[in-house]
């Protein structure tokens, strides 16, 4: 494979399959978002240039390159309506460097073309910082640097591994520094990258309403919600209850956050934990809302957040980008007394609709005396009526409730905690619904839980005198398993026949589930300490370090103090090096200057004014034993060095033959 590829890039198509296909890995993630007739136009144009190696007829002429930049300038502003912004620019970009390759013809202009594929994979970080686009375009980097050491160098034609093992050292020399740069450059709050999260706030999730339907249209995503790490050790799976919004209204089918009154919204927290709270560090991925998932129920709120009405949390603006949250939250509380306002709103049920359901409520409340017991008719209810807790429900009409409860039986969470918050305020017991997750995966590599968009639910919440808000969930009556495992429980079992064995079937799932984890925990890692180091984190960073401190000069002027110690230890390095007289070379510079080095050995030293031809001559009359193998690698080296561009077998070869070359003392 390595000499199919040599044998191609030393072919006439050679110095501009170096120069277009770095630019065409650079350009590849981008066609992907940005409109396709700019990927296609840019293919078109770099295949052309290619085949104009051996056409040289079909190179546009000028006036020709001059329409197709304006068409090309005229197709972003017809696709964005602007030529200002990320989009538009980083598409001009890319059509620009499409077309730049027809009127290349000197080094300056190769260059140019790779410094536009470097700009493009800066580009992409900002559009994308994933893993992922980390790990793809580290090696495109490192081809793009290679590229430019052959083109800086024309007189060298190397082989694809040597360009590319020369790269790797340029870049792992410059990876000490950036790590410094990284750590200790003074860091401001807010990010570059947030002036492109924009680009990713389009995500599913939660809303402020729910019909039936719409959590278990979630179910079909493992998009990562949030990630949660518990300071001690976690709580059971079954407990926890991932608050999010209350919905209040309804109409008997759709159920709505609503406005809520004057009074509620000012009203603080009436909570009184039963049992220590529980602390832990959430991290929420962005959403472009408000809302802050927090373990039921949150007894303080962090510094960067804010109380919301009904015991719930929501961020100061709306999420995004990636914001982490130190929480705490009690499981066993009472929630002290409502206001009687507060209590009305849990009651308020549409004039009409649904009467089956409103008259089996009635009777419940006529049957019984207390709030608890027709909460728990209600749960008997689901249970002794065959009741089905399925992930595809029959579609409901406008009486959702009434179909619901008397013809299909059949539903998921939502269904559920519709109706029976529904039955409950027809029985005059002040009721809610709840939405958010339930349950989280949990990642033994990092130690943390991850909560995503399968896990969400619905529950309900009701009002018992003696116990305050009460959370009632129908779902772990119906389908226990889907609390107590999580929401993996409800994936029908794989089955293969004649194919895999069970064995297999779950040894594979394993090894993907192990995978998964993997890949989830280096992603962390990756989010944690790269993309979200910012002012905080670098802030209690440098104060391990002792090098933080109150006053402006301590919080900024030790780092730049550091950065330039480290600035003038490199400066001395390289001095250091130059001093020595070993400037950098390429391949045959550094093959005859161990020749040199060897002759110098047996007392034939070069002189600064000698070139390698006069070397040669004197080196051969001092040592004429030594005198064929002189001329041969002398001339060989004029060659390669001062000739037309060598071939990479012929720049082994000579240095084999330095290799070998082992004058003895006379």
């Amino acid at each position: 494979m390595r000499r199919i590829l040599d044998s191609v890039l030393q072919s006439p198509f050679g110095p501009w399959c170096w120069i277009l296909l770095p630019a065409f890995l650079a350009a590849l993630p981008h066609f992907f978002r940005l409109p396709a007739w700019i990927g296609l136009a840019c293919v078109v144009f770099w295949t052309l240039r290619l085949y104009a190696v051996v056409r040289p007829k079909l190179l546009p002429s000028r006036m020709i390159r001059l329409a197709l930049t304006l068409g090309c300038i005229a197709g972003v502003y017809a696709s964005y309506g602007r030529l200002l912004g990320p989009e538009p620019g980083t598409s001009l970009l890319l059509l620009l460097m499409g077309l730049k390759p027809f009127e290349a013809g000197s080094r300056r202009d190769y260059l140019l073309i790779l410094f536009m594929a470097y700009m493009l994979i800066l580009l992409q970080f900002l559009h994308s910082r994933s893993l992922l686009a980390a790990a793809y375009m580290i090696p495109v980097f490192l081809l793009i640097t290679a590229s430019w050491i052959g083109t800086a160098h024309p007189a060298s034609r190397a082989s694809l591994m040597f360009r590319l093992r020369r790269a790797t050292v340029m870049t792992a020399q410059a990876l000490p520094v950036m790590l410094i740069l990284f750590l200790l450059f003074p860091r401001m709050s807010g990010s570059l990258w947030s002036l492109f999260d924009r680009q990713e706030t389009g995500l599913t999730g939660l809303s402020d309403t729910m019909s039936p339907g719409d959590i278990n249209e979630l179910l079909q995503s493992s998009e990562v919600v949030f990630r949660v790490a518990f300071e001690d050790s976690a709580p059971d799976v079954g407990r926890m209850y991932w608050r999010v919004l209350v919905l209040w209204e309804t109409d008997g089918r759709t159920w709505r956050a609503g406005s809520g009154s004057p009074e509620q919204e000012a009203k603080a927290w009436s909570l009184v934990p039963i049992l220590e709270p529980i602390q832990y560090v959430l991290t929420m991925e962005a959403h472009g809302h408000r809302w802050l998932p927090a373990l039921e129920m949150p007894t303080q709120v962090p510094s960067n957040a804010e109380a919301a009405p009904d015991f719930r949390l929501q961020a100061l603006e709306e999420l995004r980008q990636r914001a982490q949250y130190r929480l705490f939250s009690a499981l066993d509380y009472r929630a002290a007394d409502p206001s009687l306002d507060e209590l009305q709103r849990a009651l308020v049920l549409p004039s009409a609709g649904n009467p089956r359901a409103r008259v089996m409520a009635r009777n419940w409340s006529e049957e019984t005396g207390s709030n608890q017991e027709i909460a728990q008719r209600a749960l008997d209810h689901f249970q002794s009526n065959f009741f089905v807790y399925t992930l595809h429900p029959p579609l409901l009409g406008e009486e959702a409730v009434d179909e619901f409860l008397f013809r299909t039986r059949s539903g998921y969470c939502e269904h559920y905690a519709s109706a029976f918050t529904f039955l409950m305020r027809a029985a005059g017991v002040p009721a809610r619904v709840v939405i958010g997750y339930q349950g989280a995966d949990y990642n033994p590599l990092g130690n943390y839980h991850v909560v995503r968009q399968y896990h969400a639910h619905a529950w309900s919440e009701v009002w018992l005198d003696d116990a305050g808000w009460v959370r009632v969930d129908p779902t772990s009556v119906l389908a226990p398993d889907r609390i107590d495992i999580g929401a993996e429980a409800l994936v029908p079992n794989i089955d293969v026949p004649g194919i895999f064995s069970t064995r297999e079937v779950r040894w594979m799932i394993s090894a993907w589930r192990g995978l998964s984890q993997g890949w989830d925990a280096a992603n962390t890692f990756w989010n944690q300490w790269v993309l979200d180091f910012g002012f905080e984190r670098q802030r209690r960073f440098l104060e391990r370090l002792g090098l933080s401190g109150t006053t402006r000069f301590e919080r900024y002027g030790y780092p730049i103090l550091a950065l330039a110690l480290c600035f003038v230890v490199a400066a001395m390095v390289y001095g250091i090096i130059l001093l020595r007289g070993q400037p950098f070379r390429d391949l045959p510079d550094r093959s005859y200057a161990l020749f040199c080095k060897r002759l110098a050995r047996v007392g034939i030293s070069r002189k600064p004014q000698e070139g390698p031809l006069d070397f040669a001559r004197r080196a051969a009359r001092l040592r004429p034993d030594l005198a064929s193998s002189i001329h041969s690698l002398s001339n060989a080296y004029i060659r390669l060095r001062y000739g037309s561009a060598a071939e990479a077998r012929e720049l082994a070869d000579f240095a084999s033959m330095v290799r070998r070359f082992r004058p003895r003392g006379s």
